[in-house]
């Protein structure tokens, strides 16, 4: 199983955080008592990678808990910004130490990739990207959004973003990230009917998000406007 742990995007800095990805994350309980079980599990797997160096899991593992441990430091009342730079920089570290033990299974290498991204790494993430998916083959929604964002964060073009946040869809029709992207992207482009579609969809995922429902309201408001203008034209 493929664990996210949250991502920002330019496109939805405004609004939060990418909504789906961010949820892939805590155990309930709240971030004081799960930060400190994920504590008690990274000082285990150091006990354990001290005893066997070349086990490549146990390396996997590790990075799964020290990005789940920044997490915690990102939810709890803005976090500890140094201490996530830090557990971040840790899981990267096993990740690659993961891959040259003989661990360079799709999954990590996504989390490689993964990880980069969080921090800013994005031309690095990119290529990682482009070879899990043109050349392994690895078939993932995430992996396309991740391709995508990336493609975004770099600023390069814009159709090949769209077609990776689209990729993503065909994958997944329910990719929460891909389509809050495609909203704001498309709205960037002036395209408000289908960003309005997208947000919509949305809507229906997630009935209960004021912020979404904002983005269906402002995006109508936009949609309408733009509709009404070329009339006058």
């Amino acid at each position: 199983m493929v664990i996210l742990i949250f991502c920002w995007s330019p496109l939805v800095e405004a609004v939060g955080p990418c909504l789906e990805l961010s949820q892939r994350t805590l155990p309930r309980g709240g971030p004081y008592g799960t930060a400190a079980r994920i504590v008690r599990s990274i000082q285990d797997l150091d006990g354990k990678i001290e005893k066997t160096p070349h086990n490549s899991r146990l390396y996997y593992r590790r990075a799964m808990n020290c990005k789940r441990l920044a997490e915690c430091d990102r939810v709890d009342f803005g976090g500890d910004k140094e201490a996530r730079q830090y557990n971040l920089l840790r899981a990267l570290r096993d990740l690659e130490t993961a891959v040259a033990t003989g661990g360079n299974t799709g999954e990590t290498a996504f989390q490689l990739a993964h990880t980069k991204i969080l921090l800013g790494k994005y031309g690095d993430a990119l290529a990682d990207l482009n070879h899990l998916i043109e050349h392994k083959g690895f078939v993932m929604a995430d992996a396309h959004y991740l391709r995508g964002l990336a493609l975004e964060s770099l600023g390069l073009n814009v159709g090949d973003i769209i077609a990776d946040y689209q990729r993503a869809l065909q994958i997944d029709r329910d990719h929460v990230d891909a389509h809050l992207a495609l909203g704001h992207l498309f709205n960037s482009l002036k395209e408000h009917q289908k960003a309005l579609r997208h947000f919509k969809k949305l809507s229906e995922m997630r009935p209960e998000s004021r912020v979404i429902s904002n983005l269906v309201e402002h995006t109508s408001r936009l949609f309408r406007r733009q509709d009404k203008s070329q009339e006058n034209t």
